[in-house]
Parts: structure tokens; sequence; C-alpha cells
């Protein structure tokens, strides 16, 4: 949803500065006419033909096809990419769109049998095509940076809305925690010792109630934690699913130590269980990857489910995994990132 509002934004813009950039053109276009026409500019040496004002329109669409050119770059191809770099392209982005539409327009008037400046005129198509280009693209990212602070407190406000909503889930399921654990280890004491397998799950339920419980309290945990919380569920799981549920785990030892914020992993790796293996008959895999690839932690939750056909959807389902989400962009200014796993199933990813 987010990238369709972005998509219709930055239409919205540009058709306003294709706009702007039309206006300009043609008061600089009747401006020289004017000029030719009352004689106050010496056409002689500026001029080929008297009648270069004839190709005004020329000269406009060679130089809105360039910068056309550059918004694509800009602001779709690079998109996702540091403000700072899509900025510094413009260094370079500059001078090729002055440069080359100044050629293209000379060789298309030249073709057509217009006129156009010459000599020392021709610096009047180097400085209107750079000062039309800041303009537009000025214009441009002042339209965008408005719109992406206009969607950071949009955001903002359904993170505390949604914090407010798991706090309060969080506040109804504490009820007594101690006496939810004494009723755990009641009921662990009281199963026979040959039942060792219902011991364990008892133990592991406990345990996985006491982690989440501490996630509500606290800001940050330790990734160690935190993995073995997810660890503890997925032995639950797999006693539910049996065979149908097999685990990999691949996680670099020196990742552990690193804090992160509490429930993180967890809401996905139950987004891929839920939504991914539960209804596949045959079940499948679920694969937890951590590593810390150039020194940032990086997350991956693969599975072989079911999969998704609207990626684009993928994040509106459940509360856990559009929370998520929120958390990571709000607190490290990172993405959650959803893509198709070969032959199937989905991969989950993100860098902090």
């Amino acid at each position: 949803m987010r990238k369709k509002i972005q998509w219709n934004y930055k239409l919205k813009a540009l058709l306003v500065a294709t706009g702007i950039l039309l206006l300009f053109s043609l008061f600089y276009h009747f401006t020289l006419s004017y000029s030719i026409t009352t004689n106050t500019v010496d056409t002689k040496e500026f001029f080929s033909l008297d009648a270069y004002y004839d190709n005004a329109g020329i000269q406009f669409i060679v130089l809105y096809l360039f910068i056309i050119l550059s918004w694509l770059l800009i602001f779709l191809v690079m998109n996702d990419l540091n403000i700072k770099i899509r900025l510094a392209t413009h260094l370079l982005t500059l001078p090729l769109v002055v440069i080359y539409s100044k050629r293209v327009f000379y060789w298309l008037s030249e073709e057509l049998g217009y006129g156009h400046l010459e000599g020392g005129g021709e610096i009047w198509d180097i400085f209107i095509p750079a000062f039309f280009y800041l303009v537009v693209f000025t214009f441009l990212h002042g339209v965008e940076y408005y719109f992406m602070s206009k969607v950071r407190l949009q955001e903002k406000n359904e993170f505390e809305t949604d914090s407010l909503k798991y706090e309060l889930k969080a506040i109804k399921a504490q009820l007594n925690p101690h006496f939810l654990y004494n009723v755990f280890n009641t009921i662990n004491a009281s199963v026979p010792k040959e039942n060792e397998t219902t011991r364990e799950m008892i133990a592991d339920l406990s345990d996985l109630f006491r982690y989440q419980l501490k996630a509500s309290e606290t800001d940050t945990v330790n990734l160690r934690e935190e993995v073995e919380a997810v660890k503890t569920y997925l032995r639950l799981e797999q006693k539910r699913f049996g065979d149908r549920l097999k685990i990999h785990y691949d996680i670099d030892e020196d990742c552990l130590h690193q804090d992160i914020p509490p429930m993180l992993i967890q809401p996905l790796i139950e987004n891929s269980i839920k939504h991914g293996i539960s209804p596949k008959e045959e079940g499948g895999q679920v694969d937890l990857i951590i590593k810390k690839p150039n020194g940032q932690l990086e997350v991956s939750i693969m599975d072989t489910g079911v999969g998704i056909d609207d990626l684009d959807k993928a994040l509106s389902k459940g509360f856990g995994l559009s929370h998520t989400k929120i958390r990571i962009e709000k607190f490290y200014n990172s993405k959650l990132d959803i893509k198709t796993n070969q032959p199937e199933g989905l991969i989950v990813k993100f860098k902090i």
C-alpha cells in the first residue's frame, strides 16, 4: 500500500513539475522572441536564423525527455538508496542533461531548418536548462521530503496505537504471572515420570511464557535470549506438527551477544508456521539464519510453505508481522524485505 501511495504522489509531483517547466520554457522563449522582434539583441551574432523562436517546443521536449530519464533513475531505480547518494547523483546527471539536451536540440534544429543560438549566445542554452533542471528537482525533492515526513508521522502514530494495544494484551495476559508459574510447576510435578515428553512440553511452555512476559517489561534483550525463546517455541510446534515441520538453524555464535528489541524474530517465525506451513498438507521446513556480514546483523527466515501471490499484501497478514515491520523502520531506519522462496514459500529478511 505504501509503495502504491508513493507511486501516486511521485506521478502527481512530476505532472506539477512538468507544468512548472512548461511555464518557464514559454516565458523564456517569449522573452527571446520579444528581444528579436524589437532588435534588443544582435541576432547576427547569436542566431543563424531570425526565426529561432519557432523551435521553442523542440527545446522544451528534448530537455523534458532528458529530465524524465533523470527522474526515472533517481526517484525509481535509486528510490531505496540513501538520500545523500541520490542527491549526489545530480552532480553527474545535471551536466549530462545540460550537455546532451543541448546537442540533441541543436542537431534537431539544423535537421528541421530552424535556427539556434551561436557563439557567445550558446551560454544561454547551458544556463537556462541547468536552471530549469535545478528548479524541477528542487521541487520534486521538496515534495518527497514533505510526503515522507507525513508518512513517518502517520506510521509513528499507528505504531504508538499498536504499542498500546500490544501492552494492553500483555496486561490482560499477565493476570497473575506467579500464579501461572506455580500452576505450570504443579502440573509438571503431577505428570508421571514416564511421560517425559509431556513434562518437557510443560517446561517449554512455562519458559516461553516467562520470556514473553519479560519482553513486555523491557526495551531490549540479548539476541541469545530471543533465539532460545524461538527454539522453545519451535520445539512446541514440532510436537504439534510432528514430521510435517522441519527446522534448520544457521546462526553465527558471534552474533548472539548483540542486544535487540524483544519479540523481533519470533512473530516472523510464527507467521511462517501459521500462514506458510500449517495450510500445507505435507508441511515444510523453516530456516532461521542469523549472520553478521560487514558488521551488520542480518536475520533471514525462510520457509517452504504455501507462499503468497500478492507480496504487497503480505505485511498486512496479521498483527505480528506488520508490527515487526514498523518497529524495524522506527528503531533502525531499515526495512522488512519479503520475497518468494524457490521453489515455493517465503523469505523474510531484515538488517539492523
